[in-house]
C-alpha cells in the first residue's frame, strides 16, 4: 500500500528583531507548523533552500521532527570535517594571507582537540592536514583513518573539553612554552569563528566557551597608541623633505645605514613595511647607468603588517597581502643610488636586503628621530607609503597607475593614501592663476 501524499509548504524568510536568532525559516507539514531561527540571513536562506530542494525531490518529511527523512541519517560532523567544510565554503572570499592564517590556526585545533590517548602524528602527516584544508592535496589513508578515529564530534564539545582545547591553543608547537598573547588571541578568535558557525547553522545547540579574562578590554575600548596620531595627517611632505628625511636617517651607528635604505625603499617605491622587510637581492633589477630600475614584490610577513615587530613564533615568510600586491615597481634613479650605497656597505650579493629582527623593532624609532632632525612631525613607515602615492598623483600619474604600483585598488588608494602635498605659500595661488589665465570669465 502506497504512503499517503504529504502536503508540504515552505514559506519565505521572516525577521524578528526581538530575538538573537532573528532570521526565521518556517514550513508546514500536513498542517503542523515548524520553524528554525538563525543569526545570519545567508545561513537561514541556505537552510530554507535545502528544505525546498528536499520537497521538490519528492522526499518524505518525518512526522515527528518535520524534517526530511534523509536528514536523520546525518551524524554531527567532527571538528576535522567541520573545519574542512568551513574552509571550502569560505576560501574563495579570503585574501591569500587570511587563507594561510586561518589554516595555520585550524590545524592546531584539529590535532590538539583529540583525546590524550590518541597516537602522535608525524611532521609529514601534520603538514598534510594543512594541505588538505587548503584544498591542495588529499589525505593519506593513514591520516584520514586517524582523523576519523580520533577527531571529536561537535556535539561532544562540552565545557571541560572546550577549556582543554583553548588551553592547548595557547601553546607553541612544543606544547610547553606559551605563545605571545596577541598571537594566541588571534588563533582563539579564528577557532571560535569557525566553531560558532556550527551553532549559527543549527548543527549543534550551543558551545560553552571559557569566559573572557577579567578586566580584558575589547579593541574598540583600548586607548589608542600614540603612533596612531602620526598617521592622521591632512597633507604629506614634499619630495625635497622626503630626501632630507632619508639623509637624516644616517648617524654614527652602523645600523642606521640599513634604516636609511629601508626608508628610501618605502618612500621612493611605496612598498608596505612588511614588503620592505622581506626584499631579497634577487628582487632588484638595477640599471647599469643612472636610469630607472625595478623591484619585484613577491613576499611579505603575513602576521606583522601593523606591528612591524617580528616575534619568534610569527617570524616566517609568507604570501603578499593581496593578489594585487605581487607586482613590479619601477624605481627612480635616486632610489637606485640609495640601494647601490647600501649594497656596497653591506657587501650583499644574494639573499635578504634588510631581514633582521632588529630592523623590524627599531626602524619606526629611527624614522621618528630622522623627522625630528629635519624639523617635521613624526612619521611612521606607512606615512612614507602615503608620501609616495601623493607625490605620484601630484606629478600627474593616473590613479590606475599609482594603484598598480602600490598593489592596491583605486578605491583603497583614494580612501587611505592620496593626500595634498605641502607647498610654499603662494604656490597654490600661482597654479590657480595659471589655470585660468587667458580664459574669459563671464
Amino acid at each position: 500500500m502506497s504512503e499517503r501524499p504529504q502536503k508540504i509548504e515552505i514559506f519565505n524568510l521572516s525577521f524578528r528583531g526581538d530575538r538573537k536568532k532573528c532570521h526565521l525559516v518556517k514550513w508546514r507539514v500536513d498542517g503542523i507548523d515548524k520553524s528554525e531561527g538563525f543569526q545570519h540571513k545567508t545561513v537561514a536562506q541556505r537552510y530554507r533552500d535545502a528544505l525546498d530542494r528536499a520537497k521538490r525531490d519528492g522526499e518524505r518529511f518525518d512526522s515527528t521532527t518535520l524534517l526530511p527523512v534523509s536528514w536523520k541519517a546525518l551524524e554531527t560532523p567532527s571538528i576535522a570535517e567541520w573545519s574542512k567544510r568551513y574552509m571550502v565554503e569560505n576560501i574563495p572570499s579570503y585574501a591569500p594571507r587570511t587563507r594561510k592564517a586561518m589554516g595555520d590556526d585550524l590545524v592546531p585545533l584539529i590535532v590538539r582537540s583529540v583525546p590524550e590517548e590518541a597516537p602522535a602524528l608525524s611532521d609529514q602527516q601534520y603538514r598534510s592536514i594543512f594541505d588538505w584544508l587548503a584544498g591542495k592535496k588529499k589525505l593519506s589513508p593513514e591520516t584520514a583513518s586517524w582523523l576519523e578515529r580520533w577527531s571529536p564530534k561537535l556535539h561532544d564539545l562540552d565545557r571541560i573539553t572546550l577549556y582543554r582545547i583553548v588551553g592547548q591553543l595557547k601553546l607553541r608547537a612544543d606544547l610547553r612554552s606559551p605563545l605571545a598573547e596577541s598571537t594566541a588571541s588571534k588563533r582563539i578568535t579564528n577557532v571560535k569563528t569557525v566553531l560558532n558557525e556550527a551553532v549559527n547553522e543549527g548543527v549543534i545547540a550551543q558551545l560553552d566557551w571559557p569566559p573572557r579574562k577579567a578586566g580584558a578590554k575589547r579593541r574598540s575600548e583600548r586607548p589608542r597608541k600614540s603612533v596612531a596620531k602620526t598617521m592622521r595627517k591632512k597633507s604629506v611632505e614634499t619630495p625635497a623633505t622626503l630626501f632630507a628625511i632619508i639623509e637624516a636617517s644616517t648617524n654614527h651607528k652602523w645600523i642606521s645605514n640599513r634604516y636609511r635604505g629601508m626608508t628610501a625603499v618605502a618612500g621612493l617605491a611605496g612598498l608596505r613595511p612588511s614588503e620592505v622587510f622581506y626584499l631579497d637581492f634577487e628582487d632588484l633589477q638595477l640599471p647599469d647607468d643612472d636610469g630607472v630600475g625595478q623591484i619585484l614584490v613577491r613576499d611579505s610577513d603575513v602576521r606583522t603588517e601593523e606591528r612591524w615587530m617580528i616575534e619568534e613564533d610569527t617570524h616566517e615568510e609568507g604570501l603578499v597581502k593581496t593578489i594585487e600586491s605581487a607586482r613590479a615597481v619601477p624605481i627612480p634613479p635616486r632610489l637606485v643610488e640609495e640601494l647601490r650605497r647600501w649594497i656596497a656597505i653591506r657587501g650583499i650579493t644574494s639573499g635578504p636586503l634588510f631581514n633582521t629582527t632588529e630592523s623590524a623593532k627599531s626602524w619606526p624609532d629611527s624614522l621618528r628621530l630622522a623627522c625630528s632632525k629635519v624639523g617635521v612631525a613624526p612619521h611612521s613607515p606607512y606615512d612614507l607609503r602615503r608620501m609616495y602615492a601623493s607625490h605620484l598623483v601630484e606629478a600627474g600619474y593616473s590613479y590606475a597607475d599609482v594603484a598598480a604600483h602600490m598593489g592596491n585598488t583605486i578605491e583603497i588608494l583614494i580612501k587611505h593614501y592620496v593626500l595634498p602635498v605641502k607647498s610654499e605659500p603662494g604656490v597654490a595661488d600661482a597654479k590657480l592663476i595659471a589655470l585660468y589665465e587667458g580664459l574669459d570669465m563671464e
